[in-house]
């Protein structure tokens, strides 16, 4: 009888295209990605680590794709009882990995007497022997290699446990492209990952991707914060999602935007950046500039968690990582919370840089702008920062690409989102750096300078003489002004007053004792 390998439902490799987009904040139109991810996309491939150890069965189970070193539950696709042990086939994904780190059984290090070999989806891996040997003696010719899967045999003495164990590792997952060496290696880094996912024909996105950008959003990645490195991933791609999906959630591990540009995904660093060009209303197409508010701080959360896995107990369990704007623990400010799973975060600091870049975010990037430019355009990719004046009120505003599309012949509709660089910081912003307009706050008026009292004495139509008051002074370069609001008092009580249009107002006739008191704009 001939051996029957298992069947596994491969995640499908679906281009976002062909799918619903759900996008933050950018208008999709390619498979480009630009700013955050969104929460549904993150939810949505999120897997709990409870979820991540347990075992699954192994026949039609998705063949999984491992990043980093996570914890993950074997897919037992065979069991066979010879010569005394319980004989496990144990699926663990993709291949090639490094190495199974540690074997568990149940949620404890595999007891001495339990044997296992193990097999990294490396090209020529031969057939199990054991397995080989365990299948023979029920008759059956097994002569598979599992070839590109990495999987262990593992052996267990009948006597240890009762009914069928629990098998789980610690797993050092995928070799990556690590360009800067020009060497494919174990790494935990998630530029290096979405590299990868972005390029694999096997599980992800089946893109050509621009390595050098990939090598230079490595290196952000592995930038010291606090004396340990910027991003780690350690993920399990283990769920039937959309693959668009599952490279959001990678980048967002990364901090990365994708540009596609020459038929290749160039990866833009989520990072402080100098302005790379100059636009005014002359470089966009007449009536097409339309400013637009795409959240308002006032309904913006003000508590964000991340939710991340704490590998200081055993098993790893979920952790939360919450940050508030300013006023919010104090209930000074109502707490509006806002949670994203981000399970492939292992480090407390991580998730707490996650949580303040995603508060951050929602406060200081509350201002959108889209229109149609020229030629200039094909200079430009998603990410890029420029400056945008309009007569509207922006000059030099400081705005972050998200989208460049074409829309006609040398027309391109071009849509930014606002940038700030304390969108980076490590710190919880409370004001933006940068404001919104180059207009004065129409609810904070001027106050008023260059008041001149001249007391003026002039003859009436009786011919009685009678003394006024002429105010002067300086119109302030201020636009909302309509009038301003004059009041002559004698100590508390209002004699005159007045709403004059222009910096000048003329009292009527007026007795010793009275005077000017006070003026504003109105």
């Amino acid at each position: 009888m001939a051996y029957t390998p298992p069947t596994y439902a491969h995640l499908p490799n679906v281009d976002w295209s062909v799918s619903q987009v759900v996008s933050v904040p950018a208008v999709r139109s390619d498979n480009g990605a630009a700013g955050p991810a969104a929460r549904a996309d993150l939810e949505a491939v999120a897997s709990k680590p409870g979820d991540v150890q347990a075992i699954a069965s192994g026949g039609r189970s998705p063949l999984r794709a491992l990043y980093g070193e996570p914890w993950v539950g074997a897919q037992q696709a065979k069991y066979v009882v010879y010569q005394g042990w319980l004989v496990i086939l144990c699926i663990w994904g993709y291949g090639p990995i490094d190495g199974v780190q540690q074997l568990y059984i149940g949620d404890q290090p595999a007891p001495a007497g339990v044997l296992s070999t193990h097999y990294t989806g490396a090209a020529g891996q031969g057939i199990d022997p054991t397995l080989a040997a365990a299948l023979a003696a029920q008759g059956v010719v097994y002569t598979d290699t599992l070839p590109g899967l990495a999987y262990s045999v593992v052996r267990v003495p009948k006597n240890l446990v009762s009914g069928v164990p629990a098998v789980s590792a610690r797993i050092k997952g995928l070799l990556l492209y690590d360009p800067r060496i020009d060497a494919t290696v174990w790494s935990d880094n998630p530029g290096l990952a979405l590299a990868d996912f972005d390029a694999s024909t096997r599980y992800g996105m089946g893109r050509d991707v621009d390595w050098d950008s990939a090598a230079t959003l490595a290196d952000h990645s592995d930038t010291l914060v606090g004396g340990e490195r910027r991003n780690t991933i350690n993920l399990v791609i283990d769920q039937v999602q959309e693959s668009r999906a599952w490279r959001e959630a990678i980048r967002t591990y990364a901090e990365a935007w994708i540009h596609p540009e020459g038929g290749l995904d160039i990866f833009v660093v989520d990072g402080p950046s100098d302005s790379v060009l100059d636009i005014d209303a002359s470089m966009m197409l007449a009536g097409s500039f339309k400013p637009t508010r795409p959240s308002r701080r006032a309904n913006s959360p003000n508590a964000v968690s991340v939710r991340y896995t704490d590998r200081s107990v055993t098993p790893w369990a979920e952790h939360e990582a919450t940050e508030f704007a300013p006023g919010v623990e104090s209930g000074a400010v109502p707490r509006r919370p806002s949670s994203v799973s981000l399970f492939g975060i292992h480090r407390r600091g991580q998730a707490t840089r996650a949580a303040v870049q995603r508060l951050n975010w929602f406060h200081l990037a509350d201002l959108a702008m889209e229109w149609v430019g020229f030629d200039y355009a094909l200079k430009l990719r998603r990410g890029d920062v420029v400056r945008v004046s309009h007569p509207y009120g922006y000059t030099l505003k400081r705005m972050r690409i998200v989208d460049i599309s074409a829309v006609a012949a040398r027309r391109w509709r071009i849509t930014v989102r606002e940038y700030d660089p304390a969108m980076f910081s490590d710190a919880v912003a409370s004001e933006p750096t940068y404001p919104d307009t180059s207009l004065p706050d129409p609810a904070d008026p001027p106050a008023v300078t260059g008041l001149t009292l001249t007391e003026e004495v002039y003859e009436r139509e009786s011919g009685w003489y009678d003394t006024r008051i002429r105010a002067t002074w300086d119109n302030p370069d201020y636009p909302y002004i309509e009038e301003f609001r004059v009041e002559m008092l004698d100590g508390a009580t209002l004699i005159q007053s007045g709403s004059p249009t222009s910096a000048e107002w003329v009292s009527p006739a007026v007795r010793e004792g009275r005077h000017i008191r006070s003026g504003w704009p109105w």
